[in-house]
């Protein structure tokens, strides 16, 4: 599943450009959200709110909560570009997600001044369907693909042109459509860091004012988010993007791998101050912004220099409707007790608000754990059978609320112990010292807290002497009948195992 994850990654490094420089729709290369603009437009592979719509579709399978966007954006030569996005959670059918983006160019001399025509107008739009779901649904056998998501985005594009005059003509109002998509994809790779990969763009060429058809700006996106920290009082997200345009009208861009990293530093889960970098069709920027969250509302803003053109502006609100759900805690005072028959219980402390628990074993030689609970347990235990001795087994536990989400996981270990064998005395011997008496004396054995000694009667058969365990090794016997004589003494634990006899004959005067 990592190999996976690595591959989506390196995607765009793999892409193979056949040109650049001439796309039609070139707007679609306008980052969407104050937020990801802030962040050097390095969000392929965090996507964690709905403005993953517009960069990697995949992300809006995380949200948990009905969210809603917009964006305005202060352009440079007194255009301005603005965007719109909800989204709502459909529960284990994924996460939808509307949006759209405009671009308005002002009123402009289409022709000579004075000739009379029209002022002229031009605008470009786009309106896009997207979703983005978790494959746990398709591969309920294999937790892991619950980190593993993926998504779609339909999209359609309008462009017009108004007040435009060919040679000799009169002002005419043009316009060209077209269709796209865009594919993405998301692994939770660890509980602190994603990586995810998009294609943005797939689609007609555009056909405008009778030219030749222009493709659409076709792109390869791969990118990683680390939440390096995650505090109350203080988180910090680092995040890296590397994209391939793929231009089949011909040229050639100037840096064939756009590349880009932001950093965002949270205090008190309010304030938020980001920076970063990155190279895009208009060259090289650093870029910065921050954003104020509070109750389910963020205020975002973003400044782009570009140079002689000025300060590029963006302003952005998101309001997040619904609590969502916050991740159970870890079960605590996780505990694995090795039981005989190679079984072994697993205990922990019950989770307020749990309605089950799940619980995933790694057998030795395993570098994943695999889950053993098809459904979440309601008792805070399990038990674990064919367990090997003397082997380590790693184990995890989840809690899940009542809507099914999982919790962050405890982990543990047990082994069971090998088994040891209860060795008899080395030495016991049997020594007669005349009128009926008998003196027995044996070796030690470390570890067991008695002895128990016997003597073999008529019948073969031996008779405990003993009734409970002897401390020391060395013992008196008398009023013994004259005649050979067979004794046994044997070690006993603390569990009252005893071991193998040592025997001992002596013949009595």
């Amino acid at each position: 599943m990592r190999a996976l994850a690595l591959l989506l990654f390196l995607l765009p490094v793999a892409a193979e450009a056949s040109g650049g420089g001439s796309s039609g729709a070139e707007f679609l290369r306008i980052g969407m959200g104050a937020r990801p603009a802030a962040l050097g437009e390095s969000f392929t592979g965090l996507a964690d709110d709905v403005t993953a719509a517009a960069w990697n579709p995949a992300g809006l399978g995380r949200l948990k909560r009905i969210e809603l966007s917009a964006m305005h954006m202060m352009y440079v030569a007194d255009m301005s570009y603005e965007f719109l996005a909800a989204s709502m959670p459909l529960g284990n059918a994924g996460t939808v997600a509307l949006s759209g983006a405009y671009l308005n160019v002002p009123p402009f001399d289409s022709t000579e001044p004075g000739s009379g025509l029209p002022k002229g107008s031009a605008g470009d739009g786009v309106a896009s369907l997207s979703w983005g779901m978790s494959l746990a649904p398709f591969m309920p056998s294999d937790p892991d693909y619950e980190h593993l998501f993926v998504g779609m985005t339909g999209k359609f594009i309008y462009r017009s042109l108004g007040g435009y005059a060919p040679a000799g003509g009169t002002g005419e109002t043009y316009t060209a459509r077209s269709g796209a998509a865009d594919l993405g994809f998301l692994y939770e790779w660890t509980p602190t860091v994603t990586v995810g990969a998009s294609m943005m763009n797939l689609g007609k060429p555009v056909t405008f004012l009778g030219d030749e058809a222009d493709a659409l700006p076709l792109s390869v996106r791969g990118g990683v988010g680390w939440h390096a920290l995650d505090g109350k009082l203080f988180g910090l997200v680092l995040l890296a993007d590397l994209v391939k345009p793929v231009d089949a009208d011909g040229g050639a861009f100037k840096s064939g791998t756009w590349g880009g990293a932001g950093v965002e530093a949270v205090v008190g889960r309010i304030l938020s101050l980001r920076g970063g970098f990155r190279q895009s069709a208009d060259g090289a920027r650093v870029v910065g912004g921050a954003g104020v969250s509070w109750a389910g509302f963020s205020l975002d803003y973003a400044f782009l220099p570009m140079e002689a053109m000025g300060t590029v502006h963006r302003m952005g609100l998101t309001v997040k409707i619904g609590r969502g759900y916050v991740p159970l805690p870890a079960p605590g005072k996780l505990v694995g007790e090795p039981m005989p028959g190679g079984k072994a219980l697993v205990r922990w402390e019950p989770v307020k608000n749990a309605s089950g628990y799940l619980v995933e074993l790694k057998k030795p030689g395993q570098a994943d754990y695999k889950r053993i609970t098809p459904r979440p347990r309601a008792a805070p235990e399990v038990p674990l059978g064919g367990l090997k001795v003397g082997e380590e087994y790693g184990f995890r536990v989840l809690a899940v609320d009542g809507a099914g989400h999982e919790g962050r996981p405890a982990t543990g270990t047990v082994r069971l112990p090998a088994r040891s064998v209860l060795h008899p005395p080395a030495t016991f011997t049997a020594a007669a010292t005349g009128d009926g008496k008998v003196t027995l004396s044996w070796q030690a054995v470390p570890g067991v807290v008695g002895y128990h000694l016997y003597e073999r009667k008529a019948d073969g058969k031996f008779r405990k002497l003993t009734k409970t365990p002897l401390k020391g090794i060395r013992v008196g016997l008398k009023g013994l009948v004259p005649g050979d004589k067979t004794f046994a003494v044997v070690a006993v634990d603390a569990k009252g195992k005893a071991s193998k006899a040592r025997a001992a004959k002596v013949t009595v005067r």
